[in-house]
């Protein structure tokens, strides 16, 4: 750009300079110093002057005749009284073209021009009012051109008499130059104001008009050259068409003017005939041309950019320096704007690479991404299908598994991407139909198909053509286990050409596809392990759960069987014998009445012992002090057998039992638990009794499970309490409720009745992630030292596995907690 505003500065330099110089020109081909003496001698003196033309008729002999003669400005002399020419020298009728002979026989209006009539008028009134009078007028020429004319007149007298000196010096050349000049002007102006703040087509707009306007053509046109079928065409990049601007169209430049201009890189004019020159071309019979100019456009190296046609139906001038100068400004500042237009389109595409490839690397990234966060193949392939298709604008991109069985291989298309109306090429479709591109991507060989129709195999092209395909790409894909996969790109309603770019960009997507299988067979066999590993946890645990119960319950049995034993030989001893010392002390307390009887009169000693020892309260207390015994007794020989039931140290391991015992039996031992403390109030226990048969069960360790519920239920009340007044635990004292009944089938996993237990504390309940985890081993919520996290797991082994029932818990925050059991009445026939 800066080089073509250089170019426009010294071109219109070089003009201004040339104008100067033919200024200069003109100014020195005036009337040289005769003829200026002879101006001078006709001013000063033109009564001697008129005498000697008068005297010397022929003008030979006398130098006022002979300077008068040969000056180059046309002089007259006009009588003022009857306004006629009484003497004229030969420049006055050769200006007109003219000669003498000729001149004086025509009639004035064959010369003079209408509009100088009154200019005529007015020199004869300025004259005859002894003014000098200066104008310009135009007169006509013999070839029927215009003469421009600068017209002087000088008022004289001769004898009496006024007349009239007219001075007329033709002007024309310099009125031409000057309007030339200005059109130049107009034209640069029309360039830097229509067209400076223009770019693209309203550019190429302005400049069509513009340059018609400057040039006084018909028709311009703007054009770059294409090809097409291998020849060379012309596309319009603007047409003027007389008053408004035309329609773009393309024509061919084969045996047309505008040919030349292609060819030669130089301006090229017909300034007439020029359909007869060319005849049969389109353009030139519809625009009616006679004339044609063409003006190649080049860049700033030479090359051929495209051009500018001009055509008129009149002539042109066969050489017109500015005709040549407005279309050189022009292929200059429409080269300057196609370039500009050209780097744009430059930018455009290096910004659209750059764009794309943006897109691409954040597809990768993407897929990249989804790798790293889910390492779901699934999920991957879904998402990579789907951003291919919308990255790549295809109706259909799909995944698909090669398999091969003992009977049959097929691909299995698994993640598939589709545009609105296309049906699903989901599930299985055998490899045999797609023929050698099957053999193609079994050897790993990217498959691009532009155009169904190419594909050599008759088979293998109607299928393709069955199912819709118009342009196919396929990209294999091959795990380390040696799977193949492949990812189809597919165009249904179109051709498309797969460009370079789009299949290294597929290639890249699978490679990222490949490091997802690999990955996810990694994960597969990752989980696997983990699965098996978690087994053999669970396992373990459940085995040292069990093993650390069996170890607790076998130390509880020994201890509880010791402490029975050793309980139960001295309270035999002492319920053997509490009544023997009853009836021996009732025999003696007869013995002293029977003193009593006898001896009334009793000694002051003995009086005196009876009184210490309270005789009559110690007759009436000691019965009850037997009956305490007793009771005593009666309580210690109930919690030996409340832990021997517990126990079941003594029972068969599978026995019919009344559940009812072993609740009763838990809650026996729990009774000091439940008992009112110094801080809070006791414990309510609400039974609800079902009449229930005798079940089948091992009583040792659902005493055990009776035992961890009611516990637990226990501690929920007591931390409740500690967050309470005394007032709130009377107003709404803790309670246990426990309900049984026996209960009809009530799903697939009990087809026979079954026998529900069910335990409700009013406790202050638990979040439902700690419901989740109650009956994982070793999980607690109590305190280190407090609790051992294996109570309620030990307690869903017994139910579940041992006895093929089930144990849910119902709790929430504030609620308390329901513990529901349900067991089958003979577990071993399930």
């Amino acid at each position: 750009m800066e080089k073509t505003l250089q170019d426009y500065q010294t071109r219109i330099a070089e003009l201004e300079a040339a104008n100067r110089k033919l200024q200069m020109q003109l100014d020195q081909n005036k009337l040289d110093s005769n003829n200026i003496s002879a101006h001078k001698s006709i001013e000063k003196a033109p009564q001697s002057r008129l005498s000697i033309l008068e005297e010397t008729p022929n003008g030979h002999d006398s130098q006022y005749r002979q300077i008068f003669e040969t000056v180059t400005d046309g002089l007259s002399i006009i009588n003022l009284e009857t306004q006629t020419t009484v003497a004229m020298n030969p420049a006055y009728h050769k200006i007109h073209g003219y000669s003498y002979d000729e001149f004086i026989t025509l009639s004035p209006n064959k010369y003079i021009h209408p509009d100088f009539c009154q200019l005529f008028h007015q020199l004869i009134g300025a004259v005859q009012s002894g003014h000098r009078f200066t104008g310009q007028a135009t007169d006509i020429h013999k070839n029927g051109s215009s003469i421009e004319l600068d017209v002087k007149g000088i008022p004289f007298t001769y004898q009496g008499k006024p007349y009239a000196l007219c001075i007329l010096r033709d002007i024309t050349q310099r009125v031409r130059l000057e309007a030339e000049r200005d059109r130049q002007e107009q034209a640069l102006r029309a360039i830097v104001e229509g067209t400076a703040t223009q770019t693209g087509e309203t550019f190429f707009r302005a400049c069509v008009k513009h340059l018609a306007a400057a040039l006084g053509v018909r028709y311009a046109i703007i054009s770059k050259v294409i090809q097409i079928d291998g020849q060379p065409s012309a596309q319009t990049l603007a047409f003027w068409n007389d008053s408004d601007f035309g329609d773009n169209f393309v024509y061919g430049l084969n045996n047309t003017p505008c040919l030349e201009t292609l060819q030669t890189h130089a301006i090229c004019r017909y300034p007439s005939a020029v359909q007869s020159q060319f005849p049969n071309v389109p353009p030139l019979m519809a625009l009616n041309a006679e004339s044609y100019v063409g003006m190649p456009i080049l860049n700033s190296g030479g090359d051929f950019l495209g051009f500018f046609a001009v055509v008129d139906v009149e002539p042109m001038a066969q050489h017109s320096d500015l005709q040549t100068f407005i279309l050189e400004i022009f292929a200059a500042r429409a080269g300057a704007e196609i370039e500009r237009i050209h780097v744009e389109q430059a930018l455009i595409a290096s910004n659209k690479q750059i764009k794309q490839q943006a897109q691409q690397d954040r597809l990768l990234n993407q897929i990249a991404h989804q790798i790293r966060i889910s390492l779901d193949l699934e999920c991957i392939l879904n998402t990579t299908v789907r951003e291919i298709s919308r990255f790549l604008g295809i109706d259909r991109c799909h995944f698909a598994w090669y398999v091969q069985t003992s009977t049959s291989r097929y691909w299995d298309v698994i993640a598939e991407v589709q545009a609105p109306g296309l049906p699903s090429f989901l599930g299985q479709h055998p490899t045999d139909r797609f023929g050698e591109l099957t053999d193609a991507l079994l050897q790993q060989q990217t498959v691009q198909i532009d155009d169904i129709a190419s594909v050599h195999a008759i088979q293998t092209r109607d299928f393709l053509a069955s199912l819709g395909y118009k342009s196919v790409l396929m990209l294999p894909i091959r795990a380390k286990s040696d799977q193949l996969g492949i990812i189809a790109c597919i165009q249904a309603q179109s051709l498309r050409r797969w460009q370079p770019d789009e299949v290294e960009f597929l290639q890249a997507v699978v490679a990222q596809l490949a490091i997802a299988l690999n990955q996810a067979e990694l994960l597969v066999q990752s989980e696997a392990r983990a699965t098996e590993l978690e087994r053999l946890l669970i396992q373990l645990q459940q085995t040292q759960s069990h093993l650390v119960q069996s170890e607790k319950m076998s130390s509880l049995g020994q201890m509880v069987a010791g402490v029975a034993h050793e309980i139960n030989n001295p309270m035999s001893f002492i319920y053997g014998n509490l009544n023997y010392a009853q009836h021996c002390t009732q025999r003696l307390m007869n013995l002293i009445d029977l003193y009593k009887q006898h001896y009334p009169q009793t000694p002051p000693e003995i009086q005196k012992v009876i009184h210490e020892i309270e005789l009559d309260f110690l007759r009436s207390d000691l019965p009850k002090m037997f009956k305490s015994m007793e009771v005593g007794a009666d309580r210690i020989c109930e919690i030996i057998k409340s832990l021997r039931t517990f126990s079941r140290l003594d029972e068969a391991e599978v026995k019919d039992v009344d559940i009812h015992d072993g609740i009763d039996s838990s809650l026996t031992i729990l009774e000091t638990r439940l008992r009112a403390q110094n801080w809070r109030p006791s414990i309510q226990v609400i039974k609800h009794y079902g009449t229930l048969p005798h079940i089948e069960c091992y009583p040792g360790p659902l005493n055990q499970v009776f035992m961890n519920i009611l516990c637990n239920a226990i501690d929920a009340l007591e931390e409740k309490d500690h967050e309470r007044s005394w007032l709130q635990m009377e107003s709404l004292p803790s309670t246990i409720w426990i309900q049984t009944e026996l209960v009809e089938p009530y799903s697939d996993q009990f087809s026979h009745p079954t026998v529900s237990i069910t335990i409700r504390d009013n406790g202050s309940g638990m979040s439902s992630d700690t419901k989740n985890k109650l009956f994982n081993p070793f999980f607690t919520t109590k305190p280190v030292g407090r609790g051992t996290g294996l109570g309620l797991s030990i307690s869903y082994q017994i139910i579940t596995e041992t006895h093929g029932g089930t144990i849910e818990c119902q709790s929430k925050l504030g609620s308390g907690s329901i513990f529901t059991i349900h067991l089958p009445l003979n577990p071993q026939a399930y």
